[in-house]
């Protein structure tokens, strides 16, 4: 079985929970695939500069969790600090900020939903 690595991110910035999302058919987290001989954390900070133009640190994983669609794939979400870079679009969509827990119903992924709230739970 081919298992794709999808790699969610979630980013507190100054102490206020805020997600950044991009807006396609859903709302979607910053992430995507680890290309060969690259670690999580470098995918991860490529994947969000690519989407949103950020530099980030990567923290601590938060949760791994499996999905299945059309493909099987995992997602491994990390907490992570925005350290530099300046907000832009990009082929993938306008990134922006909301606060999910008055945007839960715009979600369609169920895994995506138990990602946020899980982490809303913990936090």
């Amino acid at each position: 079985m081919l298992i794709y690595v999808f790699i969610p991110l979630i980013l507190l910035v100054f102490k206020k929970l805020k997600f950044i999302f991009i807006p396609k058919n859903t709302l979607n987290l910053p992430g995507g695939v680890i290309q060969e001989l690259e670690t999580p954390q470098q995918a991860l900070i490529r994947e969000v500069k690519e989407e949103t133009n950020f530099d980030i640190k990567v923290g601590k994983v938060f949760g791994i969790y499996p999905w299945k669609d059309k493909i099987s794939g995992i997602n491994f979400c990390y907490e992570a600090k925005i350290i530099g870079g300046k907000l832009k679009s990009s082929s993938e969509g306008k990134a922006i900020w909301l606060d999910p827990r008055q945007n839960m119903q715009k979600f369609t992924n169920q895994t995506k939903k138990k990602i946020i709230k899980d982490y809303l739970r913990i936090r």
